[in-house]
Protein backbone atom coordinates (compact mmCIF):
# COMPACT_ATOMS: atom_id res chain seq x y z
CA UNK A 1 0.00 0.00 0.00
CA UNK A 2 1.66 3.69 -1.04
CA UNK A 3 1.54 5.87 1.21
CA UNK A 4 1.29 9.64 0.62
CA UNK A 5 1.98 12.58 2.76
CA UNK A 6 2.36 10.45 6.23
CA UNK A 7 -1.09 8.80 5.34
CA UNK A 8 -1.74 4.93 3.98
CA UNK A 9 -3.62 4.66 0.55
CA UNK A 10 -5.85 1.33 -0.20
CA UNK A 11 -7.44 1.26 -3.13
CA UNK A 12 -10.36 -1.37 -2.80
CA UNK A 13 -11.48 -3.01 -6.40
CA UNK A 14 -14.14 -5.02 -7.65
CA UNK A 15 -15.69 -6.41 -11.02
CA UNK A 16 -19.09 -5.31 -11.82
CA UNK A 17 -21.52 -8.05 -13.68
CA UNK A 18 -20.63 -6.44 -17.15
CA UNK A 19 -16.95 -6.49 -16.67
CA UNK A 20 -16.30 -3.19 -15.81
CA UNK A 21 -14.31 -2.42 -12.66
CA UNK A 22 -14.87 0.11 -9.66
CA UNK A 23 -12.47 1.21 -7.23
CA UNK A 24 -12.63 2.75 -3.79
CA UNK A 25 -9.93 4.42 -1.68
CA UNK A 26 -9.11 4.10 1.84
CA UNK A 27 -7.07 6.84 3.99
CA UNK A 28 -5.06 5.43 7.31
CA UNK A 29 -4.09 8.10 9.32
CA UNK A 30 -2.33 6.63 12.58
CA UNK A 31 -2.25 8.50 15.77
CA UNK A 32 -0.67 7.18 18.61
CA UNK A 33 -3.19 4.22 19.40
CA UNK A 34 -6.23 5.47 17.45
CA UNK A 35 -6.67 4.70 13.75
CA UNK A 36 -8.68 7.17 11.31
CA UNK A 37 -9.94 6.01 8.30
CA UNK A 38 -11.30 7.61 5.44
CA UNK A 39 -13.46 5.92 2.80
CA UNK A 40 -14.25 7.09 -0.58
CA UNK A 41 -14.28 6.40 -4.23
CA UNK A 42 -12.95 6.97 -7.43
CA UNK A 43 -16.26 8.32 -10.07
CA UNK A 44 -16.30 5.99 -12.99
CA UNK A 45 -16.33 2.66 -14.25
CA UNK A 46 -13.09 1.32 -15.67
CA UNK A 47 -11.94 -1.27 -18.60
CA UNK A 48 -9.42 -2.78 -16.04
CA UNK A 49 -8.73 -4.08 -12.54
CA UNK A 50 -5.60 -1.40 -12.73
CA UNK A 51 -7.15 2.21 -14.22
CA UNK A 52 -9.87 1.49 -11.01
CA UNK A 53 -6.74 0.94 -9.01
CA UNK A 54 -5.27 4.17 -10.00
CA UNK A 55 -8.13 6.31 -9.97
CA UNK A 56 -9.17 4.87 -6.65
CA UNK A 57 -5.54 6.18 -5.17
CA UNK A 58 -5.61 9.00 -7.12
CA UNK A 59 -8.49 10.06 -5.67
CA UNK A 60 -7.54 9.43 -1.87
CA UNK A 61 -4.15 11.51 -3.31
CA UNK A 62 -6.67 14.23 -4.12
CA UNK A 63 -8.63 14.02 -0.71
CA UNK A 64 -5.45 14.40 1.24
CA UNK A 65 -4.16 17.44 -1.40
CA UNK A 66 -7.74 18.81 0.17
CA UNK A 67 -6.80 18.90 3.61
CA UNK A 68 -4.60 20.99 5.66
CA UNK A 69 -1.20 20.01 6.75
CA UNK A 70 -0.77 17.74 9.78
CA UNK A 71 0.62 19.63 12.56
Amino acid sequence: MPYYKGHQLEAIVSQEDDGQWTGHHVIVAYAETMTDGNKGHADGRYATREAAEAAALHEGQRVLDARPPLA
